[in-house]
């Protein structure tokens, strides 16, 4: 089985790095939005709204604590280290490469990544906990 790799990703700067504190999850039939605000208060909304190739707006999403997922900070800080243009005073996300979300979901007797190879699974990491999500598209990220 391949090693799971982190590609930095920085769709928007306003979040300071290290410093999103506060989140909210929120699911509706308009999708899946991830609010985050950061410790001087700059907030963004991640939202995906659009219907996916497998008829919803993701294909699935987990949650965790940061302190469970602390085996991702060695490749996080890898990932930021290969980037080319990253601001490294603004918050990076990440794109995780050899996805065991994506493995897990392709197990399903439903389609999967062999039929749809253009689905991405994104890492939001925060000062306490880790959003994942999978998905055929990317989100719009809003400033509030």
């Amino acid at each position: 089985m391949e090693e799971m790799i982190l590609e930095s990703w920085q769709p928007v700067t306003n979040l300071e790095r290290n410093g999103v504190c506060q989140t909210k999850l929120e699911i509706s039939g308009e999708g899946l939005t991830i609010h985050l605000e950061d410790l001087k208060g700059n907030q963004v909304r991640v939202l995906y709204d659009q219907m996916s190739q497998i008829h919803d707006h993701v294909w699935t999403f987990r949650y965790t604590g940061e302190g469970p997922r602390n085996n991702l900070v060695k490749l996080m800080q890898t990932a930021d280290a290969r980037a080319v243009g990253l601001k490294r005073e603004s918050e990076s996300f990440y794109k995780v490469k050899n996805s065991d979300l994506i493995r897990w979901f392709d197990q399903l007797p439903w389609m999967g990544s062999q039929e749809y190879p253009n689905v991405e699974h994104h890492l939001y990491f925060t000062m306490n906990e880790v959003f994942e999500v999978v998905a055929d598209y990317e989100p719009k990220f809003i400033y509030d």
